[in-house]
């Protein structure tokens, strides 16, 4: 039933699995279309994500490809956090 599920129903599962399970609103913001939407989650998805379980988070990062501009934000964040 791929194609019952559209941009909306995608972004709006993300958003509600950023603060219990930030592992797999990562792994499915790649669905959506619009980069910045995806760029917005990654942002504060992966730093949640990094507190769980930093090795898995940080292996996501090394193999999927985020811009420089991106994973700053992110550090930014983790380092904060």
């Amino acid at each position: 039933f791929a194609d019952d599920v559209d941009d909306g129903v995608v972004r709006s599962f993300v958003r509600r699995s950023i603060d219990t399970d930030p592992a797999l609103a990562v792994n499915q913001v790649s669905r959506v279309t619009n980069e910045g939407y995806r760029n917005f989650i990654y942002e504060r998805a992966i730093p949640r994500w990094y507190a769980q379980d930093p090795d898995a988070a940080y292996a996501w990062m090394e193999a999927n490809p985020l811009s420089e501009n991106l994973l700053n934000r992110i550090n930014r964040r983790i380092t904060r956090d």
